[in-house]
C-alpha cells in the first residue's frame, strides 16, 4: 500500500470517527453533570446515604456506553 493510500485512509477514518467521538464525549459530560446534581440532591436529602449505590449505577451505565 502506498503512502498516499495510507494517508487517504487515515483521513476517511478520521472523518467517520470524529463526529462519533464528539457525540460520546458530549454524552459523558451530560452524565457527569447529572451525577453531580444527583450527588448534591442525595447529600441534601439523605446525608450521603445511598451514594455508593448511585455511583455503582452510574458506573454501570458508563461501561455500557463505552
Amino acid at each position: 500500500m502506498t503512502q498516499s493510500n495510507v494517508k487517504m485512509l487515515q483521513r476517511h477514518f478520521q472523518a467517520d470517527t470524529l463526529p462519533w467521538n464528539k457525540m460520546l464525549r458530549q454524552k459523558e459530560q451530560g452524565l457527569q453533570r447529572r451525577l453531580l446534581r444527583v450527588r448534591q440532591a442525595s447529600d441534601e436529602n439523605t446525608g450521603g446515604i445511598g451514594r455508593k449505590r448511585l455511583l455503582i449505577t452510574i458506573d454501570e451505565r458508563r461501561s455500557r456506553i463505552s
